[in-house]
């Protein structure tokens, strides 16, 4: 929605006027741009989608004047706005690029992120469903890197192991052992110690 192209063979101290169908980016534009740049273009400590994007824009704020005009997305009635929103519509179009490792490490981590840390495969599936190729290698570095993948990691080897104790053939054989407490002190002790024989239900506590 703003071609750069444009807006830099417009002299300075003309009206840029930008015409867009995205109500996101209008508002972005007009209400949050200068709260973006207080913020250094990060959100909750992380840097915004675009940074660069939205930096040109305030830049450029400093010698043009930029009107902003949202427009319904394919508007039928022949007006000024519907003309420039048809021009627009005309310019656009799909392209393949490449992207450097820089770009697919941030890529990987938004779709990471937006997959709620899910895994290898449902990052890459997240991503293939909004047409964004990202390669697993990227996808793989930024899980080992991801320091809430490594806590949730580590909570694994604390939860406690489902299913059945494979039961004995013979007394004495297998024995669920557990420790109840902390109950009131007694002796210096407050845990309790239970042991139970799982062929023959026998109970021993100490």
């Amino acid at each position: 929605v703003f071609t750069t192209q444009h807006y830099d063979a417009t002299p300075e101290g003309q009206v840029y006027y930008l015409f867009t169908d995205s109500w996101a980016v209008a508002q972005g534009l007009v209400n949050w741009l200068g709260k973006w740049q207080q913020d250094d273009y990060k959100i909750r400590m992380k840097d915004m989608w675009g940074r660069e994007f939205w930096q040109k824009i305030w830049d450029a704020l400093r010698t043009r004047m930029i009107q902003v005009h949202h427009v319904d997305a394919h508007m039928a009635n022949d007006t000024e706005t519907a003309r420039w929103n048809d021009e627009v519509d005309r310019q656009a179009h799909i392209r393949t690029t490449t992207v450097d490792t820089g770009e697919q490490a941030g890529l990987s981590q938004w779709a990471h992120e937006k997959a709620g840390h899910a895994g290898r495969e449902a990052t890459w599936a997240w991503a293939a469903a909004h047409r964004i190729l990202i390669p697993q290698m990227a996808i793989e570095q930024v899980i080992a890197n991801c320091p809430v993948c490594q806590l949730l990691e580590q909570a694994k080897v604390f939860q406690t192991p489902l299913g059945k104790v494979k039961r004995g053939l013979r007394g004495g054989e297998v024995w669920q052992i557990d420790f109840i407490g902390p109950l009131p002190e007694h002796k210096h002790q407050r845990y309790v110690c239970v042991a139970v024989d799982i062929y023959s239900s026998t109970m021993g506590i100490k």
